[in-house]
């Protein structure tokens, strides 16, 4: 059965895992197409200097885009192995995580929205270790600040400071000290921005402008207006799945693992909601949304008792991946 052999924690279910990673930016390899985005328009700071230092549009660019993508998978990996969100080993996230984020051929390029995940899986992690740490502050003043600095590439990621606060009720306690050191780590890329701003005579309230762009201005695209309809048919009835196991086993799981659930939980509650809410918000999104899917995906498929459903629902995740790469 194909999900028995996903299961597996061996070289050839890594190999296969890597060869499709490949194969689905491929196309990208090949013939790189640079897909205009109103992202490229007004950039975000930290986006722009690093457009500036590096090509966006060229086998280099596909490539970089390429590598960043599975370093934050290796990333997820990492986290489920010390966190055991899933409980028995696999490469799963990783291949899941790929695929997911690199569903739509337009995105796979360099966009700001590459290193601000690469940051969110890193702020997810200091937000997972406040659970039972002796020093929580630390933890949640790295995990603002880092979730901060992502905000300096992708505006949305602003409103993900409700997430922390979340997270900081679900793991700790929400007293003066932790709520002080969420802010103040938050501020602080922000205002080295300001500083910045004023230091070589800028406008300050450009800042203000430049956010206001990145949140309000509708999306400006050329995707095929049939990728939405597939990309629900391909993810949501595994991913509605996976989440009614989550919640149905929720008795039976030890209290931290329910607890890091309800975290990425939230997570991908904020995901589908920036979807819907913010204007500027668009495919982009698939690689933040990869990262709670490629858990609980994983975890569906890995503690499964049936044997068709996880076998249909990883033919219908992959058959959607292709035709979407088709399109």
């Amino acid at each position: 059965m194909f999900s028995r052999f996903f299961r597996k924690l061996d070289f050839s279910t890594l190999l296969f895992f890597i060869t499709a990673s490949i194969a689905i930016w491929l196309q990208t390899f090949i013939k790189p197409v640079f897909y205009p985005s109103s992202l490229d328009t007004v950039k975000m700071p930290l986006y722009e200097l690093l457009t500036a230092l590096f090509p966006t549009n060229n086998l280099i660019a596909s490539i970089s885009a390429f590598t960043i993508t599975v370093i934050t998978g290796i990333y997820i990996l990492n986290i489920n192995g010390r966190y055991q969100i899933v409980r028995q080993r696999t490469y799963m996230p990783l291949f899941f995580y790929v695929i997911i984020s690199s569903a739509v051929l337009p995105i796979q390029r360099v966009s700001p929205v590459l290193p601000a995940s690469l940051l969110l899986v890193l702020s997810l992690d200091y937000l997972l270790a406040i659970y039972e740490s002796k020093t929580p502050i630390d933890k949640i003043f790295k995990s603002s600040l880092i979730l901060s600095t992502a905000s300096l590439f992708y505006a949305p990621l602003i409103f993900l400071i409700v997430w922390l606060l979340f997270g900081i009720f679900i793991l700790s306690r929400v007293t003066f000290r932790n709520v002080s050191a969420l802010i103040i780590g938050f501020s602080i890329p922000w205002l080295l921005l300001i500083f910045y701003y004023y230091w070589f005579n800028k406008d300050v309230s450009g800042i203000w402008e430049l956010v206001k762009w990145n949140l309000t201005s509708k999306t400006i695209d050329s995707y095929n207006h049939t990728l939405p309809l597939i990309l629900v048919i391909a993810l949501v009835p595994a991913t509605l799945f996976s989440i009614l196991r989550i919640f149905r086993n929720f008795s039976t799981q030890k209290v931290s693992i329910v607890k890091f659930q309800m975290i990425i939980l939230w997570l991908l509650a904020f995901t589908i909601l920036f979807f819907w809410l913010i204007p500027q918000c668009s495919f982009e999104l698939l690689y933040f949304l990869a990262i709670p899917l490629s858990l609980f995906l994983s975890a569906y498929i890995a503690n499964a008792k049936s044997k068709f459903w996880p076998e249909f629902s990883i033919w219908v995740i992959i058959a959607g991946i292709i035709i979407l790469q088709i399109l």
